[in-house]
């Protein structure tokens, strides 16, 4: 299966295309929980969309995900940074545990 990167700063990781896409979906059942809806208005909630988009309509390989855009500022990094950890702290996929790990590396 293919890797796609995680970028932030000067710094990538690459997650297995599935993982990815399972880390994705963690993370919007987070931002649901925290924000009751997608269609409220948040930077992490924008991010979100462009990383799904990407992630669904790039070829294999190709679905990197780019924090430099959206972690402008440290309550947002923040923000991101406790929903990543309480992902990989609650997530019974192994795998999923790892890409967190991996994300937090690039953000702390």
């Amino acid at each position: 299966m293919a890797n796609s990167a995680v970028r932030y700063k000067d710094k990538e990781r690459y997650i297995t295309d599935g993982i990815l896409s399972l880390l994705l979906e963690d993370v919007k059942n987070k931002l649901e929980k925290a924000y009751g809806s997608l269609e409220k208005e948040s930077k992490l909630i924008k991010a979100y969309k462009v990383w799904k988009d990407v992630n669904e309509n790039m070829p294999p390989g190709l679905k990197d995900i780019e924090l430099d855009e959206y972690l402008l500022d440290d309550t947002i990094k923040d923000d991101f940074k406790k929903i990543i950890l309480e992902i990989k702290e609650k997530s019974p996929n192994e795998n999923v545990q790892e890409a967190c790990s991996r994300i937090l590396f690039l953000i702390i």
